[in-house]
């Protein structure tokens, strides 16, 4: 679950029912109760968005428990996303590509972003929270609202910290942008 979901769906552009299956529920607080602190406030981060969601007004937010064979939340909701004929709403690369192949319609916020956002380029500044250290030496790590990864070279320092960072090279992948990034 995340946290753009309640922005696209308050600016009108998914319907005003949204269904999200108890076993997704189930998941997220699984999630939320995880070791690992990332995980454990991504769990968090997703509770978060569903009970605003349940708040807005202009949304109506159904729960239902779905029976089926499989304890897979994303089994259970390709089958009943495919047998009521719902389009399903995900930023996760692999259960858009199962989805596409089970001929599921898919609403993929990621290709949403992409459509919208304006583009950094090498040489532009912007602040970022350093929230990790990253896989290289003093990599620091940190996140743009989108869910972008943004790299920090000499970083590791600043863990904790709003730091302004310049854009040294964009990376685009199939599951999305990484962005290496210099301290300003």
């Amino acid at each position: 679950m995340d946290g753009r979901v309640l922005s696209i769906a308050k600016s009108g552009f998914l319907p005003e029912k949204i269904i999200i299956p108890k076993a997704v529920l189930a998941e997220l607080h699984l999630i939320s109760d995880n070791k690992d602190s990332l995980k454990r406030q991504r769990g968090r981060r997703g509770l978060d968005v569903v009970n605003a969601l349940r708040k807005e007004r202009s949304l109506k937010v159904l729960t239902p428990s779905i029976s089926s064979k499989t304890n897979l939340v994303d089994k259970i909701l390709l089958s009943f996303a495919k047998s009521n004929k719902l389009k399903l709403v995900t930023l996760d690369f692999n259960l858009n590509k199962l989805a596409k192949g089970e001929g599921v319609e898919v609403l993929n916020i990621n290709e949403l972003v992409e459509a919208v956002k304006m583009d950094l380029l090498p040489g532009e500044s912007f602040k970022i929270l350093v929230a990790n250290s990253g896989k290289e030496k003093n990599q620091g790590v940190g996140y743009l609202d989108d869910g972008t990864m943004v790299v920090v070279a000499k970083g590791k320092e600043m863990v904790g910290k709003s730091v302004e960072v310049v854009v040294a090279k964009i990376i685009q992948g199939p599951a999305g942008k990484i962005i290496f990034t210099d301290l300003k």
